[in-house]
C-alpha cells in the first residue's frame, strides 16, 4: 500500500491518504471537506472517481465531540458526496481543534463474492497462455492480492472480460514500465464491477490499448484491452484479480473458478499453460 500525505488546516488538521488496488498517475480519489457552521462543523467526503471507494476517517479531538463513533468507515459510490460526521465544541468558551487522517481503497465493503461463479480465463476462447504467478505467490503480490494471477501474455494480446459487468474505471495514458516499485503508479488498467459488487482488475495494459469506456456494460469474453508491460513489471503479462474493500486501508481478493479446455480449474498452477474454453 502506498501512502502520500496531504496537508490542510482548520484549527489543527493533518490529512493523509493511502491507495490500494488500482493505480494511476497520481490521481486524487477522495476529497474531505470540513465546513464551519454557526455552532458546529460538518465533515463531508466526496468520491471523485466513477467507481466505489471505501474510506476510513479517524480524528483526534480537543474540546470537541463527534456525532458518531470514530473511526468512521463507509463506502462512497461513484461521484457521491456525503456528510459523514458533525463536530461540536464541548466548552464554547474554549478553542477546539482536531487532527485527522483518512485512508481510502477501491471497492465496496458490502460486496459478497459469488463463489459458485465460473469465470472465463481473461483471454480469447481457444487461446493458451502460461501462469507466471498464482495463489499465495508472494514474489510481487502482497497479502491483499494473495489470489491474484499473472498470465504470461505477449504485448498486444487480447485481454477479455472474465465475467460480465460494468466498466467502472480505466487508465491507458502510461507508456512506462519496469522491474521496480518506482513504476507502481504507471500501470494501465481496466476495472469491471460485477453484480455481486466485487471488482475485477486487469493490469499492465498497453498505452492507448483500452477498448471500452467507463459505464459500458461488457459481456463475458468481450475484448477489453490489449496486454502490455506498463507499471511494476518484469515483462509483458496480465495481472488479474477479483477483490472487495474491507475498509479504507485493506482489500481482499478471492480464489476463482475458471472454465478451461481441461475442465473447471480451481487453482492455476505456476508454469502451466491453460486454454480458454
Amino acid at each position: 500500500m502506498k501512502r502520500a500525505p496531504v496537508i490542510t488546516s482548520l484549527c489543527v488538521c493533518l490529512l493523509c491518504h493511502a491507495l490500494a488496488g488500482a493505480q494511476s498517475l497520481d490521481s486524487k480519489f477522495i476529497d474531505v471537506e470540513v465546513k464551519k457552521k454557526k455552532k458546529h462543523f460538518e465533515v463531508y467526503v466526496e468520491n471523485l472517481m466513477p467507481f466505489d471507494v471505501t474510506v476510513t476517517l479517524d480524528m483526534t479531538l480537543s474540546n470537541m465531540v463527534s456525532s458518531d463513533s470514530l473511526p468512521y468507515t463507509g463506502t462512497m459510490r461513484g461521484k457521491e458526496r456525503r456528510q459523514v460526521l458533525s463536530l461540536q465544541s464541548k466548552d464554547r468558551r474554549k478553542a477546539g481543534s482536531y487532527r485527522s487522517q483518512y485512508f481510502y481503497t477501491i471497492g465496496n465493503m458490502q460486496a459478497e463474492h459469488d463463489s459458485t461463479y465460473v469465470y472465463q480465463l481473461p483471454y480469447k476462447i481457444g487461446a493458451t497462455f502460461p501462469v507466471l504467478q498464482s495463489y499465495n505467490d508472494m514474489m510481487t503480490h502482497d497479502a491483499p492480492s494473495r489470489y491474484a494471477i499473472d498470465f504470461g501474455m505477449p504485448g498486444g494480446s487480447h485481454v477479455c472480460a472474465a465475467r460480465e459487468g460494468v466498466v467502472v474505471g480505466l487508465f491507458e495514458d502510461s507508456d512506462e514500465g519496469g522491474p521496480n516499485e518506482s513504476f507502481n503508479k504507471k500501470s494501465n488498467y481496466v476495472l469491471v464491477r460485477h453484480d455481486d459488487l466485487t471488482i475485477a482488475s486487469y493490469h499492465h495494459l498497453q498505452k492507448d490499448g483500452v477498448m471500452v469506456r467507463i459505464g459500458e456494460e461488457v459481456e463475458k469474453g468481450q475484448v477489453l484491452a490489449y496486454s502490455g508491460a506498463t507499471g511494476f513489471t518484469f515483462g509483458p503479462h496480465l495481472h488479474f484479480e477479483v477483490f472487495k474493500a474491507l475498509d479504507g486501508k485493506h482489500t481482499a481478493s478471492f480464489p476463482l473458478k475458471f472454465q478451461t479446455r481441461q475442465g473447471i480449474l480451481n487453482e492455476p498452477l505456476v508454469n502451466k499453460s491453460y486454454r480458454a474454453d
